[in-house]
């Protein structure tokens, strides 16, 4: 085995770094849980000792960029290269301390790493602490869940420009790349060499989106808040025929992705692990909440508990039918939260999951309400119980994900916040108590679970209101997801399987 593997490689693994070692710019896209931290760090490795570099900068969301430094450094990192490294902290990176400990860790003799999240960067001072180790060391830039600079025209996209002219290697990770359509990809390439695009004749986002999409004229209502009215303001947008948006020339986009990614399923590479079961459960809305999605549906408005509650615009209104379905809704008056009166039939159909099942748990919910009251019936039937969501602070967050892979919790709650970067295979069960649009965070969600390791099958489970028998804005939000992967399945050249 190679002396600068501490652990060993699979085989795919191994196949790729030894195409992908000495390449500049490259594209990991590889299906959650296959492996590609650690043939990104193998591949660093590999150019420390050919001194083509001595430092790697990371950048990951909040939370996963700390999983580099405690996790996945110290237990891939080659054992005969020393190494020093930093995590970036909003608080303590205005510090003298922080600041004595930066300058030392760019003069430490041997590979360097600084892992800073995405927010960092936007920053003044988080932009002076990149600028600066990047001018100093030679450096191994990494986009971990490089979806966050997916947009070009926004300010993570921008400000990120800087890196890859500054370093000696560029790397993307991302399983997936296709989030919500065929451009997400154009502002991820570009930042491994803001250039790509140009050599495919490609000058900017704006001719990107109309290589591979057709446009039409729409119209959106605006409301006016110094007039006090609403006027109807014209854009352009993807053209739909039967809620399909029309893209185009996919083909030639899967081929230019080609030649500078590569893309491994965790089907292909990890056969032993079980495959995911999935089904879904349904629950008939209780008859305060069918008037309550009645007179949002026909009137755009409706009174609860003497409080307005208004949704003029289609995107306000799914929002509300899905508050309407998890048993309360936001107000007008500062968006207080109020339940509707009488049962919660979404919750109750949880409950009577949990005494089904008795194993561990993960409950994925959308909104920060659906978590406290998820977690509520659970510590009122005296569970072992946590939730991992913007208000839970780093320490408990961190118990929590040690607790429950060893068994002290039974049941974790989280949202979108515990959606990447955890290991959860304790899992048996995990249960979708009300799902986004984002496609991403569903497909991370699943795969915490789903990851080498994994000794046992794990079902999925949706819970799917159904209104006069019919599945409302549940089954739509579910049909949504399908239609993402289908287009992001054809880009990636991914085998098409069964899902949801």
């Amino acid at each position: 085995m190679n002396k600068i593997f501490k652990t060993k490689p699979r085989a795919h693994q191994l196949d790729e770094f030894e195409l992908r070692k000495d390449l500049s710019i490259w594209a990991t896209l590889w299906e959650m849980g296959s492996g590609k931290t650690k043939l990104t760090l193998d591949c660093m490795a590999h150019q420390y000792t050919e001194n083509k570099i001595n430092a790697g900068l990371i950048f990951a969301p909040n939370g996963v960029h700390e999983n580099w430094t405690l996790d996945e450094i110290p237990l891939h990192w080659c054992e005969h290269i020393p190494y020093k490294f930093m995590t970036w902290h909003n608080g303590r990176s205005k510090t003298k301390k922080f600041k004595r400990e930066f300058e030392e860790l760019l003069k430490f003799d041997g590979m360097v790493f600084f892992a800073m999240n995405y927010e960092a960067w936007r920053t003044k001072l988080g932009k002076e602490f990149g600028i600066r180790f990047l001018k100093a060391r030679k450096v191994f830039s990494v986009a971990d869940e490089s979806g966050a600079v997916k947009n070009d025209t926004t300010t993570t996209s921008k400000s990120c420009a800087r890196i890859a002219p500054l370093s000696v290697s560029v790397r993307i990770l991302n399983g997936t790349i296709i989030e919500d359509g065929p451009f997400d990809v154009y502002g991820q390439i570009k930042f491994l060499s803001q250039n790509f695009w140009l050599k495919h004749r490609i000058r900017d986002f704006w001719a990107f989106k109309h290589r591979y999409a057709e446009f039409e004229k729409k119209k959106i209502m605006i409301w006016d808040k110094n007039k006090k009215k609403y006027y109807f303001q014209e854009f352009n947008a993807v053209k739909e025929i039967k809620g399909k948006k029309q893209y185009k020339n996919l083909n030639e986009l899967k081929r230019i992705l080609g030649t500078v990614s590569s893309r491994v399923t965790k089907a292909q590479v990890l056969p032993h692990l079980p495959p995911k079961i999935f089904q879904k459960r349904y629950f008939e809305m209780s008859p305060n909440q069918k008037l309550a999605y009645d007179q949002i549906m026909k009137n755009y408005v409706m009174l609860i508990d003497e409080q307005i509650v208004t949704a003029d615009m289609a995107i306000t209104r799914e929002l509300k039918y899905q508050q309407i379905i998890n048993g309360y809704v936001a107000t007008d008056d500062e968006g207080i939260m109020k339940d509707i009166p009488g049962p919660n039939p979404r919750l109750d159909l949880l409950g009577q999951i949990i005494e089904e099942s008795n194993v561990s748990t993960i409950i994925w919910c959308r909104f920060q309400e659906d978590v406290r009251k998820v977690l509520g019936m659970l510590q009122g039937k005296k569970l072992t119980a946590g939730a991992y969501y913007g208000p839970t602070s780093a320490e408990d967050r961190l118990k929590l994900r040690k607790d429950f892979q060893d068994g002290k919790t039974q049941y974790f709650v989280g949202n979108e916040a515990a959606s990447m970067g955890l290991t959860l295979h304790k899992s048996e069960l995990v249960i979708f108590y009300s799902n986004s649009y984002k496609l991403k965070n569903r497909l991370q969600m699943e795969d915490r679970s789903h990851r080498d390791g994994l000794l046992h099958s794990v079902n999925y489970i949706d819970l799917v209101a159904l209104l006069d028998g019919r599945p409302c804005i549940d089954g739509k939000l579910i049909d949504f997801l399908i239609a993402k992967k289908e287009i992001a399945d054809f880009i990636n050249d991914d085998e098409a399987r069964d899902w949801l």
